[in-house]
C-alpha cells in the first residue's frame, strides 16, 4: 500500500511541471530536481498527502511543503496545503479521523500542526515546546502524541535552559573539548554533551497538546 501510495505521489509531482522540450540533463537539473517523501493517506482511503521538496536554481536554496489529493474528485491534482512562504512542512500523519498532522518551522522552531482535510481553513499549532520537535507519532485512539528532540538529560519537560552548554565556540570557528569520549560532531553541526534525543508523550486535548511525560526506559 505505501509503495502504492508513493509511486502515485511521484507520478503527480511530476505532472505539475511539463517541459517544453526534451533535452540532455544536466547536473542543474539533477540538483533542482523535485523530491517526493513521505506519503500518507487517510484512515477513509479518501486523502493522499505527501511532501515535496523543491530547489531554486540560482541559490540552490530549498524548502519543503505538503501536497493534497482528493481521490474523490474527477480529475484532482494535488494542491499545497499549509503552504508558509519561506518555511518547511514535512512528515505528514493522519489521525483515525482523518486530521492531518505534520512538523512545520512556521512559528520559528520545528513544531507539529494540524488540519482538517475536510473542513479547510488555515492550519493551527498543536505544541509549543522549547526544543524543536524532530519527528512525532499519534496515538491510535488519537488522545496521545508522543513527541521526540534533541533535550538535555536535566530537562524534565521538552527543553529547559540546561546548565550544561558543553563546549562553547571560540576564539574562531574550533571548539575545545576536555571529554575525548564525547561524540562531538555530527555532519555540519556541534553535538553537546549531556544532549540526547529523547521521547515525551503529551495529551491531546482540543487540537492541543498539553502536559509533557519524559519517557524512561523500562
Amino acid at each position: 500500500m505505501r509503495n502504492h501510495i508513493l509511486s502515485s505521489a511521484i507520478a503527480l509531482a511530476a505532472a505539475l511541471s511539463t517541459p517544453a522540450f526534451a533535452r540532455p540533463m544536466t547536473a542543474v537539473d539533477l540538483a533542482t530536481l523535485k523530491r517526493v517523501a513521505a506519503p500518507a493517506a487517510s484512515p477513509d482511503g479518501r486523502w493522499v498527502v505527501f511532501q515535496m521538496t523543491e530547489t531554486e536554481a540560482e541559490t540552490y536554496k530549498r524548502s519543503t511543503g505538503l501536497w493534497l489529493v482528493d481521490r474523490n474528485a474527477k480529475g484532482a491534482k494535488p494542491v499545497a496545503i499549509a503552504d508558509t512562504v519561506g518555511k518547511n512542512e514535512t512528515a505528514p500523519a493522519f489521525d483515525k479521523d482523518g486530521i492531518l498532522y505534520f512538523l512545520s518551522n512556521a512559528s520559528g522552531k520545528n513544531q507539529v500542526w494540524r488540519t482538517d482535510p475536510k473542513a479547510g481553513g488555515a492550519a493551527t499549532q498543536v505544541t509549543d515546546t522549547q526544543a524543536d520537535v524532530s519527528g512525532f507519532k499519534i496515538s491510535p485512539d488519537a488522545t496521545k502524541l508522543l513527541a521526540w528532540g534533541d533535550i538535555a538529560k536535566e530537562c524534565i519537560d521538552f527543553g529547559c535552559d540546561a546548565k550544561d552548554k558543553g563546549a562553547l565556540p571560540g576564539p574562531g570557528t574550533g571548539r575545545l573539548y576536555t571529554d575525548g569520549a564525547g561524540f562531538v560532531r555530527h555532519w555540519d553541526q556541534w553535538e553537546t554533551p549531556g544532549t540526547y534525543s529523547r521521547p515525551f508523550v503529551f495529551n491531546l486535548e482540543g487540537g492541543k497538546a498539553t502536559t509533557a511525560r519524559a519517557m524512561t526506559p523500562a
